[in-house]
């Protein structure tokens, strides 16, 4: 499901609202905390084309009976993004796990990123010792969940992926956990690769669980990806590969449904690395490496319905590519290891800047943009900045669901506005309601005649 791209105010009278909502990207240092399960299962596809899966889905359903799971009783999206400056399988995987970027964004701090950009690092080498040394130690979300004493897991099949992050996390070079009692260096208690193996590797995982069941799970499965360079992203083989790896999903969910360790409290997380075009998936400037999907399945999750829905600081960027350093940021695949611990009820990785504000309440007041469970000074800059707009989805001012944010919007929202005892720090740093409520009006008094008699 794609949102549809809602149409930009014009310039000159609308400065005023764009200047009232200077102060909503701080939003993105903020995750949810409030646990929804007591397990993550994340699954990453490697080299997942959304072209052939969206075919599959639309034209054969019941060839892909996994992924239409997903989609019936979860949220998804096919217009994630992967990393903007790599389409590879290592970087963007260290990405997921360590919730940075790759590289070092313009403007922002050498303290970001993860610095690893090679896709076949030295048997040796670790995501410390090659990565951005600016950071020594580069934390995971296996040290999140670890050094709170809860169980990992790692399944993969593919060996210059796998043996890198579980050597980085592994008994010598994982960090001494400092966090309340000692659970060791060793961050990953279950790991498992066999190269090219996706079946061996979904099997010795539902095994494991079996005897151990852990909190965090991330597998691996890496079908696609090889019948891609092999045979094409468009060829039959690689469709052959995509059938396969539905049958290994639906291993997993029939498993997370019906196990009594993690029926009803165990979300699935599904993203892929990169997609690809052609034989390759290396250019980061060509739409079919660099759009990827994402899915999200469990206990409160709402069926059916657009992950961006979900996220109060991720908006689909439509045919866009956005940098870093765009103001609105749509869903990144490095964005689902801190959503894994925001489902968990965890805070963020240490240092991490990816970090994606989950939002399950099924029925979101009035005016409350962002979905903090209160209307305040920071959703009124957020209504202010999108104020005119036409396609408007909830995120973008339309509380009534004609699909504009108007007058009547804004009544709505108004109607609800509170001034809590202790805003956010996002909050504060916006004007106080009745001067903010008078500026925007003043803005609507400007805008809207112009807008009115067209």
């Amino acid at each position: 499901m794609e949102r549809n791209s809602a149409r930009r105010p014009r310039v000159g009278a609308y400065r005023l609202a764009g200047l009232l909502a200077a102060g909503i990207f701080l939003i993105s240092s903020v995750a949810a905390n409030a646990q929804t399960v007591e397990r993550v299962v994340h699954i990453s596809v490697d080299g997942l084309n959304v072209a052939m899966l969206r075919g599959l889905l639309d034209d054969s359903p019941e060839l892909v009976p996994g992924f239409s799971r997903l989609i019936d009783e979860g949220a998804y999206t096919f217009n994630a993004r992967t990393d903007y400056n790599y389409t590879t399988t290592v970087p963007n995987h260290v990405s997921m796990i360590t919730g940075r970027p790759v590289v070092q964004p313009e403007g922002q701090p050498d303290t970001v990123h993860h610095g690893i950009t090679t896709n076949g690092p030295a048997q040796s080498a670790t995501i410390h010792s090659i990565g951005n040394l600016a950071l020594g130690y580069i934390p995971s979300v296996f040290d999140a969940v670890h050094d709170r004493g809860l169980g990992t897991a790692f399944f993969a099949s593919k060996t210059r992926l796998a043996a890198f992050v579980e050597r980085s996390y592994n008994a010598q070079y994982g960090a001494p956990d400092t966090l309340g009692a000692d659970d060791g260096r060793d961050k990953i208690d279950d790991y498992f690769n066999l190269d090219g193996d996706s079946d061996a590797a979904v099997t010795n995982f539902l095994a494991a669980m079996d005897a151990a069941p852990r909190t965090y799970s991330l597998v691996h499965i890496v079908d696609p990806d090889y019948a891609g360079h092999a045979s094409d992203w468009e060829s039959d083989e690689y469709r052959d590969a995509v059938l396969a790896t539905d049958e290994r999903v639906m291993r997993i969910l029939d498993y997370v449904g019906s196990d009594a360790d993690f029926a009803g409290k165990t979300a699935v997380l599904l993203t892929t690395d990169h997609g690809g075009a052609g034989e390759n998936h290396t250019d980061p400037l060509v739409g079919g490496s660099y759009t990827i999907p994402a899915f999200l399945w469990g206990p409160d999750i709402p069926a059916g319905v657009d992950f961006y829905s979900l996220l109060a600081n991720r908006t689909d960027p439509g045919d866009a590519r956005p940098d870093y350093n765009a103001p609105q940021q749509p869903l990144r695949n490095g964005d689902t290891g801190n959503l894994a611990l925001a489902l968990l009820g965890l805070p963020p990785v240490s240092g991490s800047s990816m970090i994606p504000v989950l939002s399950l309440s099924p029925d979101p007041i009035p005016g409350d943009i962002d979905r903090s469970g209160s209307v305040d000074r920071l959703d009124l800059a957020l209504f202010a900045g999108h104020f005119g707009t036409t396609g408007a989805t909830w995120e973008t001012g339309d509380f009534d669901g004609d699909g504009n944010a108007t007058l009547v919007d804004l009544a709505l929202l108004q109607t609800n506005l509170t001034h809590a005892a202790a805003d956010s720090p996002q909050a504060a740093s916006v004007p106080e309601p009745p001067a903010l409520v008078l500026a925007t009006l003043a803005a609507v008094a400007i805008v809207a005649p112009s807008r009115w008699r067209r």
